[in-house]
């Protein structure tokens, strides 16, 4: 018995580096190009209580050398001056609108309900959904367009640079990297039809504004806390009609970059808040399945002693392989590695918690966000 765990979990360790070391080369040599026409972009922005980060993203937004754009915040009920620094930098920004949300209908999550009533008001030919608490620079948007116009996407969303300040932070950010970029090989989001294949992140969203109007994506997942990955693995299942069919050899395609200098957050601000935040969507990496989950997490720590008790060599084997995993992935999300590495084992020891507390709410069938209380 021993002997056939020891098999198994050295053969899944060797799959996860291998899926890994794609992750890190399609970055590295994925060819980056600008977009020589400008099409007029609606960036979408869903803010309830932003205050803090909000000013930043607009301010970053104008210094944007793709200029051919609009740009609509959504106050979501915020309780805070969301609405009063928007109107501000509205003020010495022609292309930034502000609009309100309604009260929240029954069935919606709040952030899904948001991203609807944007697009309502969007004019673009392409939308692009960003939250608030993101930084961008540099040419992101002219060069995902680019990007998403060449290879005819209906969606590609960029998991940005994740910033971390405490120690905190960097014993539970770098788990949900660890896990993605270890179990997906990001170019089979774009190659691949299978739905299991897919992955997003809400944070930076764009569609073609067609696609968009066709399927309505957010109304698609409109109870959904997880509405990125589920909106990509549902449009991943569909047909294009007709019409639309030679171009996208009948299906939608979709992709996932991530590791980009020029977009960046700060997603949680210590330790409680990341706890939080990743229960909210961790056991969505795996389909949503606690089983899944549970044999992944014994894959990757605790059958560690089965491969020593199996032989000295197969033990540190499993070692290098980690090691190695988390180099890789490190240098593809652009963390520091020597702390992933170092910081490994403890990391490890917190996402167990983190699956306690994902656990723990889809049982209760609540959970709170932003002062909402949602079913899950």
């Amino acid at each position: 018995m021993t002997k056939v765990i020891s098999y198994i979990a050295l053969v899944f360790a060797g799959l996860r580096l291998l899926v890994a070391l794609v992750n890190f080369l399609y970055d590295a040599f994925r060819r980056r190009q600008v977009v020589e026409e400008e099409e007029f972009i609606s960036v979408l922005i869903p803010a309830r209580n932003e205050e803090a980060n909000i000013g930043n993203l607009l301010d970053k937004l104008r210094l944007q050398d793709y200029k051919n754009m609009e740009i609509i915040v959504l106050d979501d009920n915020s309780d805070d001056a969301t609405a009063s620094v928007v109107s501000e930098k509205a003020g010495s920004d022609e292309r930034v609108r502000l609009v309100f949300n309604d009260e929240l209908p029954g069935g919606w999550s709040g952030k899904n309900y948001a991203c609807y009533r944007l697009s309502a008001e969007a004019r673009g030919k392409y939308f692009l959904y960003l939250d608030a608490d993101i930084s961008i620079s540099g040419d992101i948007i002219s060069e995902i367009l680019d990007y998403m116009k060449k290879l005819k996407l209906a969606m590609v969303s960029v998991f940005p640079k994740q910033l971390m300040h405490s120690t905190g932070e960097r014993l539970t950010v770098p788990c949900m990297n660890w896990i993605l970029l270890s179990l997906l090989p990001l170019p089979m989001v774009r190659l691949s039809k299978k739905p299991s294949l897919a992955a997003a992140n809400g944070q930076f969203i764009m569609f073609d504004a067609l696609v968009y109007a066709e399927l309505r994506p957010h109304e698609m997942v409109k109870k959904s806390l997880v509405e990125d990955i589920e909106m990509m693995r549902r449009i991943k299942k569909l047909k294009p009609d007709k019409s639309r069919r030679r171009s996208l050899k009948n299906r939608y395609r979709t992709a996932v970059l991530t590791g980009d200098r020029r977009i960046s957050c700060r997603m949680y601000r210590d330790y409680k808040d990341a706890v939080h935040g990743f229960s909210k969507n961790v056991l969505h990496f795996f389909g949503n399945s606690i089983a899944w989950t549970l044999i992944f997490l014994f894959l990757c720590g605790p059958v560690i002693v089965f491969l020593f008790l199996h032989s000295l060599a197969f033990g540190l084997m499993f070692i290098a392989a980690g090691v190695l995993n988390r180099l890789f992935i490190s240098l593809t999300s652009r963390q520091n590695a020597l702390y992933n590495i170092f910081l490994g084992p403890v990391q490890q020891l917190y996402l167990y918690y983190i699956v306690y507390k994902a656990v723990r709410i889809k049982f209760s069938g609540t959970y709170t966000w932003k002062g909402r209380k949602i079913k899950t």
